[in-house]
């Protein structure tokens, strides 16, 4: 029997537990900090710890075991720990029902999304949109099925206030806030239970949610977005209420990752495109454009977030090193 030989050794833990963001520690260094938290004085012969999440706005993350098992830490007031109480917790613990079978974990801001063995999603934490997706807008404390989805499923990505699920057939289904249109249904209603992206019911080989936006990878290597449309991309509207092609990246992109207000994209030449807003330098053009209205200004600092699953998993890392502004 394994013995768990990894610990937690986060120095720069928040009396809440999560990962402090002062000012003297770049986006990067938090990101390697993550890791370096799970490796131990002495090396396991197998690895104890598959992926850890977080997310760009949440103030908990979550370890994937290699047995299957799911840990999480940090703020707990809603729930999105998953393990029955609302009480913070400064070290790992159990996240109730999941002593194995979970392949994926996805962490949204205040709540979890967990992908099984069998292809189901369970979700747990603030529910306030119904981003759980089980047909209420109650909060949870322990992990509920996604209704419709208990198998079937390759991957899963969570924004904000939304999730979204890219299915074995190619197809995309996301539920949860639709308010900036990131459902992608051609509505900007909230939906408490999975729902179609208008186009997308096969053909894409990945996803990535970022805040209030979604993007898709297709088998063509193309990058399709809907949203909020912070980028320019064409339409011409503040929210893209169905995917969209982004300008420039019609073919070649191999893998994808969006932050709150922006997207990059992993070329087959192993080059990086970035597209939306490069305030702080995100887009890594050289270019440190403000927000372009008040309603966006107030979202001041992104990470990079992306879709976890079998379809690949991401650290949560700033990718635009090479990029450029598309879609303009």
């Amino acid at each position: 029997m394994h013995r768990l030989l990894a610990f937690v050794r986060c120095c720069a833990c928040s009396l809440s537990g999560h990962l402090s963001r002062s000012a003297n520690v770049s986006v990067l260094q938090v990101a390697l900090l993550v890791v370096v938290c799970f490796a131990g004085p002495t090396q396991a012969a197998d690895p104890v710890v598959t992926q850890v999440a977080t997310n760009y706005a949440s103030d908990h993350s979550c370890a994937l075991m290699t047995n299957g098992a799911v840990k999480c830490w940090g703020d707990n007031v809603n729930g999105q720990l998953g393990d029955g109480t609302k009480t913070n917790r400064s070290t790992p613990t159990d996240v109730s029902g999941f002593s194995s079978g979970v392949v994926a974990v996805a962490l949204g801001e205040n709540h979890t999304c967990a992908l099984t063995t069998g292809g189901g999603v369970k979700c747990w934490g603030l529910n306030s949109s119904g981003q759980l997706g089980n047909g209420t807008t109650t909060t949870p404390v322990v992990a509920v099925n996604v209704s419709g989805l208990t198998g079937g499923v390759a991957a899963i990505t969570a924004g904000q206030s939304h999730s979204c699920a890219l299915m074995a057939s190619g197809g995309v289904k996301c539920w949860g806030s639709n308010h900036f249109a990131q459902l992608g249904d051609g509505t900007k209603d909230d939906r408490l239970t999975p729902t179609d992206v208008s186009g997308l019911t096969g053909g894409v080989v990945a996803i990535a949610a970022g805040s209030i936006q979604t993007c898709a990878l297709t088998t063509g290597g193309g990058v399709k977005c809907w949203g909020d449309n912070i980028g320019g991309l064409p339409g011409g509207t503040p929210q893209l209420l169905t995917p969209t092609d982004v300008t420039g990246l019609t073919s070649g992109v191999v893998a994808i990752s969006s932050g709150h207000a922006h997207t990059c994209a992993l070329t087959s030449a192993g080059g990086v495109k970035c597209f939306g807003n490069s305030g702080d330098g995100r887009l890594g053009d050289g270019t440190t454009a403000p927000p372009l209205d008040a309603d966006r200004r107030k979202w001041a600092h992104q990470w990079c977030c992306g879709g976890v699953g079998r379809v690949g998993s991401h650290l949560r890392r700033h990718d635009c090193r090479r990029g450029k502004m598309l879609g303009s």
